[in-house]
């Protein structure tokens, strides 16, 4: 990293500061443990695992009245009990369901047993819940029912990406296969922070369009997905302003004294794709480790037949190039519903050790991710000069490296004090590898990112029934961007332009927060929460024959406070009430202010003055209880954002010139600039029933809307109205699912302008509307083996994801095999 105010040095001095207050808060806890405990109230529980371990984040409910409550993340709980006649059921993701029964009385340690099964789950986490979350914690959460609403899903998705379909309030763009870009109320891309086990992926090169990011989290050894909607900084930092998704993947179990092994194989049809899994796991008094390989194989996707949109060649694969004698040749498709060119294949490598000392837990999660070449199918059937533009346009292998270690604090005996730090290393690398049809230089641009980040929480409950959290983070990324062409005759080498400043770049970010929770006469929860977050960026810019920019480098620093306030009210036993005021921000990362690149016949060019992005956001809530038994719940919430100063592409000139000359075409000059006040609202309605003892009904639907104030101009990224409903039977051994995800249609003039929401990839009306009917089968044949089934798409309709340039998948037929020993 060049030219840091932060070196190598001070990180280390940082550390062992860190490691110092570590040991002298573990030694009083070693002293404590000597001290009697203090006396705990008759109403008040702790909710461990078998190994002893707090199980935090617990739900307890109370099946009388329908009323519930969530441990605090040492597991601490006061039960929502008021008679010795109520039923109590403790709830977590991995554990089996706890039942108290009535007249039992209840001891001070509730003792939970682990799931033997991983179920995947993917939790929906309104804005007003938020601030509870240890987000930089390790540990895993389940928040009430009234606040988190898990889905189920029978099928193992084939990424991580298409997990989230699930849910019915994201949306799932796709610009090529090997792709997955979440939309969350109107936000894409570096909009929406990614998390994986408590550690930032977003990192400087995250674009504003849409980012395939997603897909290097491996889905197989994923416990639990929280998808938080609505601006969280105060926790989370820069980049959070439609939302977070924090991907959680599974924990070895201490205690468990035996070598425990998965294994899995799945069959998708519409792909021909397959996916091999193992993993390994043990579990000791002190260590613990587990062990997890998945490789797959996506083949060419193949669309549906039943065209409802009533244009009978949209989407159809009729043409491609391929190298044939050492000349490109445009070839005819015999089987146009096929799409040539769109498979590949990746490999997830995951390794996780805990280790339980005297003073502490301490954690080492080491992952692993690469694919091979994966073809840019959006831009596949592009044509200039009456034949296909590109005969290759692939992304280079999509690389992520991740090792954190995590060490977290429980200090049972001084009431309640939770720690956490984490130190992660992040390596990611992509490429871009172009060639023109008909060329014989291939182009080749490749990114290299390095991320050292860490933070630090900590966490008190009073006895008065509030909790105090308080940390700090940061994110120290080097960038490093090269590029060259490649004859294919005579292999010389020649350089080009890079993506990225040529010189190299770095940007760093640092933040602090701190957040109040108190109980409101166990009617309501009162949150509030305050961060400063300060970033610095720094990039060179080397003299290029193809542009001359009017400036050499970009030296810029900024800072920016955000807050949040959030109420909840139990008006009584049916009725609840959810308001929540946030604010969230972006700071401009490498991407906004130093690339070149062209799409859709316009070019980026680097600004040096960009500011960060701010949101203001109003949230309000409502929930009906049906008898305040859970039988049957519906949630409406509404929300209305301002989004200041937002960061947009605009016309521009370079050197005086509109027009520049790139990739072989000339392209109209655009730049990054905080040019737009755009005003959002949308509103999200939910619902869950019991209809019978063993039938269950659940959907989503989703509305937003967006509109630049001042030019009145629609907003990109904004999706059509979405959602999801299922229907859901559960028996001992079996459980079927049948389900729809649905779009409604969007006209073309409400697409934003340019080429931000690819209006050349949809019909000249807009993007049509769409329903998908699947059914799902998952069978418990003994306890060590489980078999799913089912079919997508029965119907075999053609349709496009909004702002996709691949059709969707037709009808198939997809089978697994889970096998644990």
């Amino acid at each position: 990293m060049k030219n840091s105010d932060f070196s190598p040095r001070w990180i280390a001095l940082a550390t062992g500061l860190i490691v110092c207050l570590i040991y002298v808060l573990g030694a009083k806890v070693a002293l404590a443990q000597n001290q009697p405990p203090p006396a705990t109230p008759s109403n008040e529980v702790r909710i461990v695992g078998s190994d002893g371990s707090p199980v935090p984040f617990a739900t307890v409910i109370n099946r009388n009245n329908g009323s519930a409550v969530s441990a605090d993340v040492l597991g601490n709980a006061t039960l929502p009990q008021n008679s010795p006649q109520d039923t109590l059921v403790v709830k977590s993701i991995g554990y089996m369901d706890l039942v108290v029964p009535a007249r039992r009385g209840v001891p001070n340690v509730l003792r939970m047993v682990n799931d033997p099964v991983a179920i995947e789950t993917v939790q929906i986490v309104s804005e007003e819940k938020s601030f509870d979350m240890a987000a930089l914690s390790a540990s895993v959460q389940s928040l009430s029912p009234a606040a988190v609403e898990p889905v189920k899903r029978i099928e193992t998705p084939e990424t991580a990406a298409e997990l989230l379909w699930s849910t019915g309030s994201v949306l799932v763009q796709q610009s090529q296969q090997g792709g997955g870009s979440p939309i969350i109320r109107g936000f894409e891309a570096n909009r929406i922070l990614l998390v994986v086990d408590g550690v930032r992926m977003n990192n400087a090169i995250y674009r504003s369009g849409h980012l395939q990011n997603a897909i290097t989290i491996d889905p197989n050894v994923l416990e639990q997905t929280e998808v938080i909607l609505g601006p969280n900084s105060v926790v989370y930092g820069s980049d959070a302003l439609g939302g977070v998704i924090h991907y959680r993947t599974r924990t070895p179990r201490f205690q468990t004294y035996e070598w425990r092994t998965r294994m899995s194989t799945a069959y998708r049809s519409q792909n021909q794709g397959t996916r091999l899994h193992a993993d390994v796991e043990y579990g000791g008094n002190r260590w613990a480790t587990l062990t997890s390989v998945t490789a797959s194989r996506f083949g060419d996707l193949r669309m549906g037949s039943w065209r409802p949109h009533g244009d009978a060649n949209w989407g159809l694969d009729t043409l491609y190039a391929a190298r044939v004698a050492g000349q490109d040749s445009m070839m005819v498709n015999e089987d146009p519903a096929l799409q040539v060119g769109s498979g590949y294949d990746q490999i997830d490598v995951l390794q996780k050790f805990r280790y339980r000392s005297q003073i502490g837990l301490w954690g080492l999660n080491v992952q692993f991710s690469t694919s091979s070449n994966i073809p840019r199918y959006d831009l596949s059937a592009e044509f200039s000069g009456g034949q296909l533009k590109w005969a290759e346009w692939d992304y280079g292998p999509q690389q992520r490296f991740l090792a954190a270690l995590n060490y977290s604090l429980y200090a049972q005996r001084l009431a309640g004090i939770q720690f956490n730090a984490t130190l992660a290393y992040q390596d990611i690398s992509e490429e871009r590898i172009q060639r023109r049809f008909g060329s014989d230089w291939r182009e080749s641009s490749r990114e290299s990112v390095g991320v050292w980040s860490g933070n630090v929480t900590a966490s008190r409950r009073f006895r008065h029934r509030t909790t105090i959290s308080a940390g700090a983070d940061f994110a120290i990324n080097d960038v490093v961007s090269m590029a060259e062409r490649t004859n294919l005759l005579t292999s010389s080498i020649e350089a080009i332009s890079t993506r990225y400043p040529s010189g190299g770049s770095e940007m760093n970010m640092f933040g602090a927060f701190a957040t109040v929770r108190s109980d409101i006469h166990s009617k309501g929860l009162l949150t509030a929460g305050l961060r400063y977050n300060s970033a610095s960026l720094r990039a060179q810019f080397l003299p290029d024959a193809n542009y001359d920019l009017p400036f050499e480098s970009i030296d810029s620093r900024k800072g920016a406070w955000t807050g949040g306030l959030a109420m909840q009210w139990r008006a009584s036993k049916a009725w609840r009430f959810n308001t929540n005021l946030s604010s969230g921000f972006r700071h401009p990362n490498i991407d906004d202010v130093g690339k070149v690149r062209e799409k859709g016949g316009y070019v980026i060019v680097p600004n040096d003055s960009l500011r960060p992005e701010y949101l203001y956001s109003a949230e309000q809530g409502l929930t009906w209880n049906l008898g305040g038994r859970g039988l049957m719940e519906l949630d409406a919430t509404g929300f209305v954002t301002l989004w200041k100063d937002a960061i947009v592409p605009v016309n521009a000139s370079l050197a005086g010139d509109i027009m520049m000359w790139i990739d072989g075409d000339s392209a109209r000059v655009q730049t990054h600039m905080n040019a737009s006040t755009a005003l959002l609202r949308g509103a999200r309605l939910s619902m869950r029933a019991q209809l019978f003892p063993r039938i269950s009904l659940e959907g989503a639907v989703n509305w937003t809307y967006g509109q630049e104030t001042e030019s009145d101009t629609p907003l990109g990224h904004i999706p059509p109205t979405f959602g999801r409903i299922a229907l859901d039977y559960e028996h001992k051994w079996m459980t079927w699912v049948l389900h729809s995800n649905f779009s409604g249609f969007k006209p073309l003039e409400r697409f934003a302008p340019e080429s931000v929401d690819n209006p050349d990839l949809t019909l000249a009306s807009g993007s049509p509307r769409w329903w998908t009917l699947n059914l799902e089968g998952r069978f418990r044949l003994s306890d060590g083996f489980e078999l799913r089934v089912g079919a997508r798409n029965l119907l075999d309709m053609h349709y496009r994801v909004f702002a996709s340039g691949i059709s969707a998948p037709g009808r198939g037929f997809h089978a697994s095999a889970h096998l644990m020993f």
